[in-house]
């Protein structure tokens, strides 16, 4: 067995990362910040080796974890299973300790309650990736389940599979999960730590230092004035919608929200509200831009056909309200085929040719309504040098118009 008692309290409080023997079978696991005790030993009922977890330090003190590999020492030499009975206890304490889930709470049901819970401070667009991320990857494994029942396993199991090929949308799915799993416990309809949380836990299980980019597929410069004579050959609201979309170089519910009250047709501008666009959120301020003759003349002819001239730009026809989330996409899908180019690679487009054609880089950024430079800059830059970027949007027109 070896010489026991090899540990101190400032040996265990200085060692890194790993197991590190106290001897008499007893090991201090230390992986980050967290430490535990762990009794390892070869069974000779089993044939195997076998590593009983008996308590997180400092939670169980370097005398007690002695006293408790002392105690299942002796047992074995008395030829009891201890593997056996230490499953079995832990098998009974869980079954004491975890709730049962009412009949029905599956992962999905939580989901869908929690989102609903938090729709009213998100808005439609957070609410749609939500779901279309779950929907895609964590309800085929672990929607029917019920949500007490939950482990890391399973949460490996939804993350593994795109951790490093869509590693921005696989660390999402895993938040999600995460938050979903903080509601359930919330609600008291599962107990214990949150299976899916990152630090401490999965930061351990999972590559963090994965770092690639997921761009967003873009038509080519090249190819913008052919794809723009498609949109413009489709006489639909969802083909205007994606045509000022590219013209604008706007996100595309910005678009499809817009309202005519946004819009001054005599000045040439459209101005984005601050609760309507990702940076203003955080500073505040609209969105500021300004209109091509063929932007204005979208417009215009959208108000002249309008039933409201202060309701949405592009109506849904079955609600009435803003259009549909998917009907832009689909006219781009129509155009560019299903595994084509997204309307936000548009944006890409816009920002390619603008490099191309010599632009600053400032007012190309302030075009896509991007943060340009330091706080401080952008505190005491007040003018959004609309008439500047006005001159790229006129040049950019005409080139989407061939």
């Amino acid at each position: 067995m070896g010489a026991i008692h090899r540990l101190s309290a400032k040996q265990i409080d200085r060692c890194g990362d790993g197991m590190h023997a106290d001897g008499g079978n007893l090991y201090l696991r230390r992986t980050g910040t967290a430490a535990s005790w762990i009794f390892r030993y070869h069974c000779r009922i089993h044939h195997k080796t076998f590593d009983l977890g008996i308590g997180k330090y400092p939670e169980v003190s370097l005398d007690k974890a002695r006293k408790r590999a002392f105690d299942y020492r002796v047992k074995i030499a008395d030829g009891v299973d201890v593997a056996a009975e230490h499953m079995r206890a832990r098998r009974e304490a869980s079954a004491i300790a975890a709730p049962v889930a009412p009949t029905g709470y599956t992962f999905e049901r939580c989901a869908h309650e929690f989102i609903k819970s938090q729709e009213a401070g998100w808005g439609r667009e957070s609410t749609g990736q939500w779901v279309a991320s779950l929907q895609r990857y964590a309800f085929p494994v672990v929607g029917n389940m019920a949500v007490d029942r939950i482990d890391t396993d399973h949460v490996l199991r939804v993350a593994k599979p795109i951790w490093e090929s869509k590693h921005v949308t696989a660390s999402r799915v895993r938040g999600r999960i995460e938050r979903i799993l903080d509601w359930a416990r919330a609600k008291k309809l599962r107990a214990g730590d949150n299976p899916a949380r990152w630090d401490g836990h999965m930061e351990h299980l999972l590559a963090n230092n994965v770092r690639r980019v997921e761009h967003h597929e873009a038509v080519s410069v090249k190819a913008i004035p052919k794809f723009m004579a498609q949109v413009r050959g489709r006489d639909s609201a969802p083909a205007r919608a994606l045509e000022l979309l590219a013209l604008t170089a706007a996100r595309r519910d910005e678009v499809r929200c817009a309202t005519f009250g946004e819009f001054d047709l005599e000045d040439r501008v459209w101005v984005i509200p601050a609760a309507r666009t990702k940076a203003g959120k955080r500073s505040g301020e609209p969105h500021v831009v300004p209109l091509s003759d063929r932007a204005t003349a979208i417009i215009a002819a959208q108000r002249a056909a309008a039933k409201d001239p202060n309701g949405c730009v592009f109506v849904s026809k079955r609600t009435g309200g803003a259009m549909g989330q998917n009907q832009i996409i689909d006219v781009m899908k129509e155009i560019c085929g299903d595994d084509g180019p997204v309307p936000h690679g548009l944006r890409s487009s816009f920002r390619d040719w603008c490099g191309l054609n010599g632009y600053p880089r400032d007012l190309a950024e302030l075009s896509l309504a991007h943060a340009v430079g330091s706080r401080v800059e952008r505190a005491y830059r007040r003018n959004p040098l609309v008439e500047q970027r006005r001159e790229i949007m006129d040049a950019w027109a005409a080139y989407c118009g061939g």
